[in-house]
């Protein structure tokens, strides 16, 4: 009952921010690489494909989203107002449908609807993203999708450029993880976003020593590294929350240096290539930590 809760909890959480991008749907993506078809007007239900669609200036491309509850979606000042077929969680198939769309870029929420799509013949497809190389590939079949594909190369070349910068820069040789859950600790292992940043900055992840993707860390093991920052995002909505929920933690480095850092979850862990930028002003944060 206990695992049934916190597998609940993760879906809530991860797709409320939309972070999924993070599924795995490899067989939409192959058929995405072979897309020849231009498309004019399309349903996105990845809050990810929403930005990049602003990135390439083809925002006209949108026919409607599906809206988060809990965040926004870059830049919200526009994407807020655009026509929506219900949440990230729960996208009405009927919705979808009456804006007659010629693709539907489906989440790891809404692969489900791919057969119903299909069957109406609807076009679907879905950019699974776990790592920087999946975001800019992405970018570049999403930039092939549309007619766009030079300008999406161009800003994935001026991306690459950004992270190779940050990945020459000095290491910051510091201990620290990414907490999502305050209670149970929950955080992100090294074969994801949050873990591939970490490693780029030259941080010791808590959860490299710990069995799992999305490993619980219990306040024992956490007071024994003895962390010098915690990130904290996602299901963590404050600093204050991770002490409130585990106060044995008020001896470690991170918690007496008051080296906990809320995270822009939505620019860090959407896979955008927008995350290039937030990567960079959070080595910066951490670098200048006590």
């Amino acid at each position: 009952m206990y695992k049934k809760r916190i597998i609940m909890f993760l879906m809530i959480v991860l797709g409320a921010l939309g972070l999924i991008s993070c599924g795995k749907e490899p067989e939409a993506k192959e058929e995405a690489v072979k897309e020849t078809t231009v498309y004019k007007k399309i349903v996105v239900l990845d809050p990810a494909v929403v930005e990049m669609l602003y990135l390439l200036n083809a925002e006209d491309r949108i026919a409607a989203v599906a809206h988060s509850q809990t965040t926004g979606i870059w830049p919200e000042d526009k994407t807020k107002d655009l026509p929506d077929v219900g949440t990230l969680a729960k996208p009405s198939l009927e919705k979808i449908i009456s804006f007659s769309p010629d693709l539907v870029v489906l989440s790891i929420h809404s692969t489900g609807l791919a057969k119903d799509l299909e069957a109406h013949g609807i076009k679907t497809v879905s950019f699974p993203a776990n790592s920087f190389d999946d975001i800019f590939n992405n970018f570049l079949e999403v930039g092939k999708l549309i007619g766009k594909e030079n300008e999406a190369q161009k800003i994935t070349a001026e991306k690459k450029e950004k992270l190779e910068e940050i990945k020459k820069s000095e290491p910051l040789n510091k201990k620290g993880a990414f907490i999502y859950s305050a209670s149970p600790m929950m955080a992100f292992g090294e074969n994801s976003l949050p873990g591939e940043v970490l490693k780029i900055y030259g941080v010791e992840n808590l959860t490299d020593k710990v069995k799992g993707e999305r490993p619980i860390l219990t306040p024992e093991y956490v007071i024994e590294e003895n962390p010098d920052f915690l990130l904290v995002g996602l299901g963590v909505s404050s600093e204050d929350e991770i002490v409130t929920a585990n106060p044995q933690l008020k001896d470690t480095n991170a918690v007496k240096n008051k080296n906990i850092i809320k995270v822009n979850s939505q620019a860090l862990l959407r896979g955008s290539p927008r995350i290039v930028d937030e990567t960079m002003n959070l080595y910066e944060e951490i670098k200048n930590l006590k």
